[in-house]
């Protein structure tokens, strides 16, 4: 098949639509991505590219389209909109000018926020293409969640893209099923939505412990209880919470280890100093996520984290397959969907978002669990993650998907 994957995130951006799109090549697909310059997580075009990267090129049998983008910059609110309006204008104008193949289908790949969808919508408007889409995150509900403007104009005009997009998509995949309810309450066919979760790439499996600490001899192993959160520092992780915890378990000996960059980077460091914090909350920045099945090895538990609103509540956050792929223990500090998966798969403990005195005792409780107790919560965690979460037959499934909907 030859398929147009629009997608404002690429490598080296660290997203799972870089191993999906490797994978439809590899399945000898003939795949082209339109895609903007890098800039994230940092706000400046990544090192390699510039303005000059404009245009055509090719990686591993992978044709790229990279439009011109206006950096992400500190990430304002201001900032961040211009950077999406940008991608979303230069995609549609300049994907007239280089996507001029005859494709079979565009697969849009959409985090927040769905903006990017619009250049597929352009696409499929002139060249009548079917449209697939792939809902990462409920929009506009996620930016009215993390105090995004809230005014009765913004979130209608916002609401009708999204009936729009909708209509024009052929297909919608959802990565929660918690999604599907306010979708439809757009007025979309529910025949039309298809759960389709997010799964680990290749690389996170489990790691034995000794070669972990041959490959990062950085991460001093003491004899401390060591929960690890891997990702973005942003509002909607709920950092307040987790500081919170950290301090009542100040005296305790567990070290909360972050794995990770984002907005709020600034206001943690601030918070670990005020709260003399330093031996307990140990930041160690962005690495490559190839690295990160070995820093999760050396980590007696995986934290994940979000804020508590009912739109986080309908999200599986990425980090959670990744987390079960590596066979870890997992401290959820989620509601919802989320938060069912930990449950089900028996794979660690649940608080409700937004509790800092549960999230404190939980913690307590898996640092005085023995080592053969935490294993089989690693063991069901791998067992779930191949049942439900298993890359391969995910990704046979979307094929399958897409070829039902071709004319």
């Amino acid at each position: 098949m030859k398929i147009l994957v629009v997608t404002q995130f690429f490598e080296p951006e660290n997203f799972r639509i870089n191993d999906l799109i490797a994978e439809l090549s590899n399945r000898d697909n003939d795949v082209t991505v339109l895609t903007g310059l890098p800039n994230y997580p940092g706000g400046s075009i990544h090192e390699g590219f510039s303005y000059r990267s404009v245009g055509k090129s090719f990686k591993n049998n992978i044709k790229i389209i990279r439009v011109p983008i206006v950096p992400r910059f500190s990430s304002s609110k201001i900032q961040l909109a211009i950077n999406y309006l940008s991608f979303a204008i230069s995609g549609s104008l300049m994907g007239i000018i280089y996507c001029r193949e005859k494709y079979d289908v565009i697969f849009t790949y959409a985090p927040s926020p769905l903006t990017v969808a619009l250049p597929s919508i352009f696409l499929n408007f002139f060249k009548k293409i079917p449209h697939l889409i792939w809902i990462q995150d409920l929009w506009p509900e996620v930016f009215m969640a993390v105090q995004a403007p809230k005014t009765r104009i913004f979130y209608t005009a916002v609401k009708n893209m999204m009936k729009y997009i909708y209509k024009k998509s052929s297909l919608i995949l959802i990565q929660s099923k918690e999604f599907k309810i306010p979708i439809i309450d757009l007025g979309v066919d529910e025949n039309k939505i298809v759960y389709f979760p997010n799964w680990a790439e290749k690389f996170f499996t489990p790691i034995d412990k000794k070669i972990a600490q041959a490959k990062i001899p950085s991460l001093i192993e003491d004899s401390s209880f060591k929960i690890m959160f891997a990702g973005n520092i942003g509002a909607a992780q709920n950092f307040e919470t987790i500081v919170e915890a950290a301090i009542k378990l100040k005296s305790e000996n567990i070290s909360w280890i972050i794995l990770g960059d984002g907005r709020r980077k600034k206001w943690l460091d601030q918070q670990i100093r005020l709260n003399s914090l330093e031996n307990s909350i140990i930041t160690l920045g962005s690495k490559p996520v190839t690295d990160m099945p070995f820093y999760y090895s050396l980590a007696d538990a995986m934290l994940v984290s979000l804020q508590p609103h009912p739109v986080f509540s309908a999200w599986i956050p990425g980090k959670v397959q990744s987390y079960l792929a590596c066979g870890k223990p997992v401290i959820a500090l989620l509601s919802g969907a989320g938060a069912n998966v930990i449950k089900e798969s028996k794979s660690g403990e649940t608080i409700e978002s937004g509790h800092p005195d549960e999230l404190s005792e939980k913690v307590l409780k898996l640092s005085k669990m023995s080592e053969s107790e935490l294993s089989i919560m690693g063991e069901n965690a791998l067992k779930y993650n191949d049942e439900v979460f298993n890359r391969d037959k995910l990704i046979t499934k979307l094929e399958c998907h897409i070829k039902e909907i071709l004319p």
